[in-house]
């Protein structure tokens, strides 16, 4: 079973939940990416939101350094004209919510969404969540809000050869 890690600074909790994901230290993963996403380079917004922190891309980098392929599950994923003015979902909320628990507890990864005041992700375990805040619970988009985490993507995690 993996182990919590609570993230070292506010704006960590995607590198913590990698490192989860990786069952590998937080400090080695970002000994690996290069910086510690400290660096302000927003600085008229409040903290955390003014900070560098983590682009998607380089946790993909580092997954797949480590034998990992990221692929993202939208809980809502949308279909968008040609001229990209309007959106349309492809399925009801309903199916949304029903594929997109299933597919959680199904798999492992980094799932992404709006915490309190800023975005946040955690690692998912076949369905119980590793919070970088300190948290561990079952996966249910009411536990999740429970905590005021709302769930937008998945980005599970394969092994590649």
């Amino acid at each position: 079973m993996p182990v919590l890690q609570i993230k070292p600074q506010r704006w960590m909790c995607a590198v913590t939940s990698l490192a989860m994901a990786l069952d590998m230290s937080v400090e080695s993963v970002i000994d690996e990416i290069g910086h510690d996403g400290s660096d302000i380079i927003f600085p008229l917004l409040n903290e955390p939101k003014c900070r560098r922190g983590y682009h998607s891309q380089e946790l993909i980098k580092q997954a797949w350094q480590h034998g990992f392929a990221m692929t993202p599950i939208e809980l809502f994923p949308e279909t968008l004209s040609m001229d990209q003015t309007i959106r349309r979902r492809v399925w009801t909320e309903e199916e949304c919510w029903e594929r997109f628990t299933t597919v959680v507890g199904s798999t492992r990864g980094i799932l992404e969404g709006r915490g309190l005041s800023c975005l946040h992700a955690v690692y998912n375990h076949y369905g119980t969540i590793y919070d970088p805040d300190g948290y561990e619970y079952e996966y249910s988009q009411e536990e999740c809000e429970r905590r005021q985490f709302y769930a937008s993507r998945l980005w599970i995690f394969t092994e590649v050869a």
